[in-house]
């Protein structure tokens, strides 16, 4: 057999390879591939610090302030504030919480409510879910109206599962 005849059904094997690995790719990849599409790793690592607040105003004419800081992958700040309705606060930082209502400060020692506040902290979850080690399963894709979907599992080490849906053209939803 000449090296003709080797290379060229070698080099068919690892474009079809190449090409089912592209249109099946594992939850991981799906993961990556929205990072990415947001920016990628070096950008997420790099912004140490996002803020967002707004006011809403209701239908009953109440207004409420919302304001949400996250900085350096572990603080998170929720602030939710209102004349009308419960005032509350949530901060997390280190692994350590509290809730803060009106005038009174519980401390949050849920190890879910943790986890998912720690979760928080990152600015784009699928970041989160890649620094934080949870485990990634891909399930059967979706379909969303004018979406096709990849469908991916993520679970926390300590159970909680959250689905999640990432567009397959532009990677995320």
């Amino acid at each position: 057999m000449s090296l003709r005849n080797f290379a060229v059904p070698l080099l068919l094997l690892i474009s079809v390879s190449a090409a089912a690995q592209r249109d099946n790719p594992t939850a991981s990849q799906i993961i990556q591939r929205a990072i990415d599409s947001s920016g990628g790793d070096a950008k997420f690592a790099n912004q140490h610090a996002a803020e967002f607040t707004a006011q809403l105003t209701l239908a009953d004419g109440q207004s409420i302030s919302l304001a949400i800081k996250r900085k350096d992958f572990n603080k998170y700040y929720i602030s939710n504030l209102s004349l009308g309705h419960v005032n509350s606060t949530t901060i997390y930082n280190n692994g350590k919480a509290v809730i803060i209502k009106n005038d009174s400060v519980t401390p949050i020692t849920d190890p879910q409510t943790l986890e998912d506040l720690q979760l928080q902290c990152y600015i784009s979850l699928d970041y989160g879910y890649k620094k934080l080690g949870y485990k990634l399963t891909r399930l059967e894709d979706f379909k969303f109206g004018n979406f096709d979907c990849y469908t991916v599992l993520a679970e926390s080490a300590l159970g909680i599962k959250t689905i999640n849906y990432y567009d397959k053209n532009k990677g995320r939803l």
